[in-house]
Protein backbone atom coordinates (compact mmCIF):
# COMPACT_ATOMS: atom_id res chain seq x y z
CA UNK A 1 0.00 0.00 0.00
CA UNK A 2 3.09 2.48 0.40
CA UNK A 3 3.50 2.14 -3.00
CA UNK A 4 0.33 3.11 -3.98
CA UNK A 5 -0.21 5.69 -1.79
CA UNK A 6 3.31 6.89 -2.84
CA UNK A 7 2.14 7.44 -6.05
CA UNK A 8 -1.08 8.52 -5.27
CA UNK A 9 0.75 11.98 -4.48
CA UNK A 10 3.26 12.11 -6.58
CA UNK A 11 0.43 11.70 -9.39
CA UNK A 12 -1.36 15.10 -7.87
CA UNK A 13 1.62 17.15 -7.01
CA UNK A 14 1.74 16.35 -3.37
CA UNK A 15 4.97 14.33 -2.67
CA UNK A 16 6.32 16.90 -0.74
CA UNK A 17 3.39 18.16 1.66
CA UNK A 18 3.64 18.34 5.10
CA UNK A 19 3.37 15.41 6.90
CA UNK A 20 0.40 15.37 9.87
CA UNK A 21 -0.51 13.68 12.85
CA UNK A 22 -3.81 12.71 12.47
CA UNK A 23 -6.33 12.59 9.36
CA UNK A 24 -8.57 15.53 10.09
CA UNK A 25 -7.34 18.54 12.84
CA UNK A 26 -9.65 18.37 16.27
CA UNK A 27 -12.87 20.02 16.15
CA UNK A 28 -13.02 19.62 12.16
CA UNK A 29 -16.90 19.54 11.48
CA UNK A 30 -17.65 19.88 7.20
CA UNK A 31 -21.04 20.69 6.02
CA UNK A 32 -22.84 21.50 2.73
CA UNK A 33 -22.14 24.70 3.67
CA UNK A 34 -18.99 24.86 3.02
CA UNK A 35 -19.67 24.66 -0.78
CA UNK A 36 -18.37 27.29 -2.85
CA UNK A 37 -20.80 30.32 -2.98
CA UNK A 38 -18.58 32.76 -4.16
CA UNK A 39 -17.17 33.34 -8.04
CA UNK A 40 -13.86 33.46 -6.70
CA UNK A 41 -14.40 29.94 -4.84
CA UNK A 42 -15.78 28.83 -7.88
CA UNK A 43 -12.66 29.38 -9.77
CA UNK A 44 -10.46 28.30 -6.88
CA UNK A 45 -12.02 24.51 -6.86
CA UNK A 46 -12.71 24.61 -10.93
CA UNK A 47 -9.23 22.71 -11.38
CA UNK A 48 -9.12 20.94 -7.99
CA UNK A 49 -8.97 17.02 -8.85
CA UNK A 50 -11.05 16.70 -5.84
CA UNK A 51 -12.97 13.21 -6.09
CA UNK A 52 -10.16 12.16 -7.77
CA UNK A 53 -8.01 11.93 -4.68
CA UNK A 54 -11.19 11.19 -2.11
CA UNK A 55 -11.72 8.18 -4.70
CA UNK A 56 -8.31 7.01 -4.64
CA UNK A 57 -8.07 6.92 -0.94
CA UNK A 58 -10.84 4.99 -0.09
CA UNK A 59 -9.42 2.41 -2.23
CA UNK A 60 -6.37 2.51 0.91
CA UNK A 61 -9.13 2.93 3.38
CA UNK A 62 -10.72 -0.62 1.80
CA UNK A 63 -7.44 -2.25 1.38
CA UNK A 64 -5.46 -1.52 5.01
CA UNK A 65 -5.93 1.81 6.15
CA UNK A 66 -8.75 1.94 8.59
CA UNK A 67 -7.43 4.52 10.68
CA UNK A 68 -8.45 7.76 7.65
CA UNK A 69 -11.60 5.56 7.32
CA UNK A 70 -13.90 8.37 9.20
CA UNK A 71 -12.12 11.43 7.29
CA UNK A 72 -12.62 9.66 4.05
CA UNK A 73 -16.01 8.93 4.22
CA UNK A 74 -16.96 12.73 5.41
CA UNK A 75 -14.93 13.60 2.54
CA UNK A 76 -16.81 11.71 0.28
CA UNK A 77 -19.87 13.22 1.30
CA UNK A 78 -18.97 16.55 -0.68
CA UNK A 79 -17.30 15.27 -3.43
CA UNK A 80 -20.61 16.67 -5.93
CA UNK A 81 -19.68 20.11 -4.48
CA UNK A 82 -16.45 20.77 -2.85
CA UNK A 83 -15.76 23.75 -1.75
CA UNK A 84 -12.40 25.58 0.01
CA UNK A 85 -12.85 23.89 3.02
CA UNK A 86 -13.48 20.82 1.82
CA UNK A 87 -10.13 21.10 0.03
CA UNK A 88 -8.65 21.88 2.94
CA UNK A 89 -9.38 19.11 5.10
CA UNK A 90 -8.74 16.70 2.32
CA UNK A 91 -5.27 18.63 2.49
CA UNK A 92 -5.06 17.65 5.93
CA UNK A 93 -5.52 14.02 4.98
CA UNK A 94 -3.21 14.05 2.16
CA UNK A 95 -0.51 15.00 5.22
CA UNK A 96 -1.47 12.53 7.45
CA UNK A 97 -0.71 9.74 4.35
CA UNK A 98 2.66 11.23 4.05
CA UNK A 99 3.57 11.09 7.90
CA UNK A 100 1.93 7.62 7.55
CA UNK A 101 3.22 6.09 4.46
CA UNK A 102 4.70 2.56 6.24
CA UNK A 103 1.52 2.32 8.38
CA UNK A 104 -0.64 -1.08 7.74
CA UNK A 105 -2.14 -4.27 9.01
CA UNK A 106 -0.03 -7.23 10.46
CA UNK A 107 -1.38 -9.68 11.90
CA UNK A 108 0.00 -11.94 14.81
CA UNK A 109 -0.38 -15.14 16.44
CA UNK A 110 0.59 -14.57 19.86
CA UNK A 111 -2.41 -12.04 20.85
CA UNK A 112 -4.75 -12.40 23.80
CA UNK A 113 -7.68 -13.42 21.68
CA UNK A 114 -6.58 -15.30 18.89
CA UNK A 115 -8.28 -16.04 16.21
CA UNK A 116 -11.56 -15.20 17.85
CA UNK A 117 -13.08 -12.13 16.42
CA UNK A 118 -14.21 -9.44 18.64
CA UNK A 119 -16.01 -6.61 17.59
CA UNK A 120 -16.24 -3.06 18.93
CA UNK A 121 -18.25 -0.35 18.64
CA UNK A 122 -18.38 3.37 18.82
CA UNK A 123 -21.36 5.99 17.95
CA UNK A 124 -20.79 9.63 18.08
CA UNK A 125 -24.50 11.86 18.36
CA UNK A 126 -25.32 13.96 15.82
CA UNK A 127 -22.02 14.47 14.29
CA UNK A 128 -23.20 15.42 11.02
CA UNK A 129 -24.11 18.73 10.92
CA UNK A 130 -26.34 18.55 7.46
CA UNK A 131 -28.51 15.90 8.63
CA UNK A 132 -28.21 15.64 12.02
CA UNK A 133 -27.54 11.70 11.98
CA UNK A 134 -24.85 9.89 13.96
CA UNK A 135 -21.83 8.91 12.83
CA UNK A 136 -21.02 4.59 14.12
CA UNK A 137 -17.84 3.05 13.78
CA UNK A 138 -17.62 -0.79 13.64
CA UNK A 139 -14.49 -2.93 13.96
CA UNK A 140 -14.03 -6.79 14.34
CA UNK A 141 -10.16 -7.66 15.50
CA UNK A 142 -8.82 -11.03 15.35
CA UNK A 143 -5.13 -11.76 15.30
CA UNK A 144 -4.45 -8.68 17.47
CA UNK A 145 -5.61 -6.57 14.51
CA UNK A 146 -8.60 -5.16 12.39
CA UNK A 147 -10.03 -7.75 10.21
CA UNK A 148 -13.37 -5.32 9.13
CA UNK A 149 -14.17 -2.07 10.12
CA UNK A 150 -16.65 1.04 8.86
CA UNK A 151 -17.34 4.32 9.36
CA UNK A 152 -20.68 5.52 8.50
CA UNK A 153 -23.64 7.77 9.03
CA UNK A 154 -26.53 5.84 10.50
CA UNK A 155 -29.76 5.80 8.32
CA UNK A 156 -31.94 7.95 10.79
CA UNK A 157 -31.53 10.52 13.68
CA UNK A 158 -31.44 9.61 16.81
CA UNK A 159 -32.92 11.06 19.49
CA UNK A 160 -30.39 10.42 22.22
CA UNK A 161 -27.17 9.07 22.82
CA UNK A 162 -27.92 5.53 23.98
CA UNK A 163 -30.57 6.02 21.18
CA UNK A 164 -27.37 6.00 18.58
CA UNK A 165 -25.40 3.84 20.20
CA UNK A 166 -28.05 0.67 20.51
CA UNK A 167 -28.38 0.75 16.69
CA UNK A 168 -24.97 0.88 16.41
CA UNK A 169 -24.76 -2.20 18.24
CA UNK A 170 -27.36 -3.92 16.71
CA UNK A 171 -25.27 -3.08 13.28
CA UNK A 172 -22.55 -4.21 15.31
CA UNK A 173 -24.27 -7.92 16.09
CA UNK A 174 -25.03 -8.48 12.67
CA UNK A 175 -21.01 -8.18 11.47
CA UNK A 176 -20.39 -10.32 15.05
CA UNK A 177 -22.52 -13.09 13.30
CA UNK A 178 -20.89 -12.84 9.93
CA UNK A 179 -17.59 -12.99 11.59
CA UNK A 180 -18.42 -16.43 13.21
CA UNK A 181 -20.35 -18.18 10.62
CA UNK A 182 -16.88 -17.08 8.12
CA UNK A 183 -14.65 -18.67 10.41
CA UNK A 184 -17.23 -21.97 10.83
CA UNK A 185 -16.94 -21.94 7.08
CA UNK A 186 -13.34 -22.46 6.66
CA UNK A 187 -13.22 -24.75 9.80
CA UNK A 188 -11.81 -22.51 12.56
CA UNK A 189 -16.10 -22.79 14.31
CA UNK A 190 -16.23 -20.30 17.41
CA UNK A 191 -17.50 -21.36 21.25
CA UNK A 192 -20.23 -18.83 21.89
CA UNK A 193 -21.01 -16.16 23.08
CA UNK A 194 -19.77 -14.20 20.27
CA UNK A 195 -18.05 -10.82 22.34
CA UNK A 196 -19.43 -7.77 21.50
CA UNK A 197 -17.85 -4.12 23.06
CA UNK A 198 -19.36 -0.70 23.51
CA UNK A 199 -18.69 1.85 25.50
CA UNK A 200 -22.16 3.45 26.57
CA UNK A 201 -23.40 1.06 29.48
CA UNK A 202 -27.28 2.36 29.04
CA UNK A 203 -26.83 0.83 25.27
CA UNK A 204 -25.50 -2.49 27.10
CA UNK A 205 -28.44 -2.43 29.01
CA UNK A 206 -31.03 -1.79 27.02
CA UNK A 207 -29.66 -5.19 24.72
CA UNK A 208 -29.92 -7.35 28.74
CA UNK A 209 -32.75 -6.19 30.11
CA UNK A 210 -36.58 -6.26 28.58
CA UNK A 211 -37.87 -3.36 31.17
CA UNK A 212 -36.48 -0.82 29.17
CA UNK A 213 -39.06 -1.35 25.94
CA UNK A 214 -40.98 1.55 27.36
CA UNK A 215 -38.36 4.05 26.61
CA UNK A 216 -37.20 2.41 24.00
CA UNK A 217 -40.65 1.46 21.81
CA UNK A 218 -40.23 4.21 19.38
CA UNK A 219 -36.90 2.48 17.90
CA UNK A 220 -37.42 0.25 14.93
CA UNK A 221 -38.34 -2.84 15.26
CA UNK A 222 -35.58 -4.34 13.43
CA UNK A 223 -32.59 -2.81 15.88
CA UNK A 224 -34.57 -5.07 18.86
CA UNK A 225 -33.02 -8.79 16.71
CA UNK A 226 -29.64 -8.07 19.13
CA UNK A 227 -31.96 -8.62 22.42
CA UNK A 228 -33.14 -12.51 20.93
CA UNK A 229 -29.18 -12.79 20.38
CA UNK A 230 -28.06 -11.68 24.58
CA UNK A 231 -30.95 -13.40 26.21
CA UNK A 232 -31.05 -17.30 25.50
CA UNK A 233 -34.95 -17.86 25.91
CA UNK A 234 -36.13 -21.03 25.12
CA UNK A 235 -32.81 -22.17 22.92
CA UNK A 236 -30.63 -22.05 26.52
CA UNK A 237 -27.78 -20.45 24.86
CA UNK A 238 -26.44 -16.94 25.12
CA UNK A 239 -25.39 -16.22 21.64
CA UNK A 240 -24.34 -12.85 22.00
CA UNK A 241 -22.46 -11.24 25.01
CA UNK A 242 -22.62 -7.23 24.64
CA UNK A 243 -20.04 -5.45 27.52
CA UNK A 244 -19.01 -1.97 28.33
CA UNK A 245 -15.61 -1.00 27.24
CA UNK A 246 -14.22 2.46 28.35
CA UNK A 247 -14.69 5.00 25.50
CA UNK A 248 -10.81 5.91 25.71
CA UNK A 249 -9.81 1.79 25.24
CA UNK A 250 -12.59 1.63 22.53
CA UNK A 251 -10.24 1.06 19.19
CA UNK A 252 -13.95 2.20 17.47
CA UNK A 253 -13.82 5.54 18.43
CA UNK A 254 -11.18 6.52 15.87
CA UNK A 255 -13.44 5.59 13.34
CA UNK A 256 -16.50 8.52 14.71
CA UNK A 257 -14.81 11.46 15.15
CA UNK A 258 -11.45 13.43 15.02
CA UNK A 259 -9.08 13.05 17.76
CA UNK A 260 -6.43 15.05 19.18
CA UNK A 261 -2.24 13.51 18.60
CA UNK A 262 -2.37 11.82 21.82
CA UNK A 263 -5.83 9.93 21.42
CA UNK A 264 -5.35 9.31 17.97
CA UNK A 265 -1.96 7.60 18.60
CA UNK A 266 -3.68 5.88 21.32
CA UNK A 267 -6.24 4.61 19.12
CA UNK A 268 -3.98 3.15 16.47
CA UNK A 269 -2.07 1.21 18.73
CA UNK A 270 -5.93 -0.20 20.32
CA UNK A 271 -6.75 -0.65 17.09
CA UNK A 272 -3.78 -3.09 16.24
CA UNK A 273 -1.90 -1.03 13.46
CA UNK A 274 1.77 -0.86 12.82
CA UNK A 275 4.63 0.31 11.32
CA UNK A 276 6.36 -1.98 8.57
CA UNK A 277 10.35 -2.02 9.52
CA UNK A 278 12.22 -2.03 6.31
Amino acid sequence: MRGYLERLLERHGFSHIKPKSTPFALGTRLSKQGAPSTQAQREFMKDKPYDVIVGGLQFAVGATRPDMAYSVNVLSRYSRDPGPSHWKALMHVLGYVKGTLDMGITYRKDTKDGMTPVTYVDTDLGMDLDTGRSTMGIITKMAGTPTFWMSKRQDAVALSTVEAEYISLSRGSQQAIWSFSFMSEIGYPQDLPMRLLNDNQGAVNICENPEYHARTKHIDLRHHRIRELVNPGARGVRQLSVDYLPGEDNPADILTKPLSTQMHAKQIKLMGLSRYVA
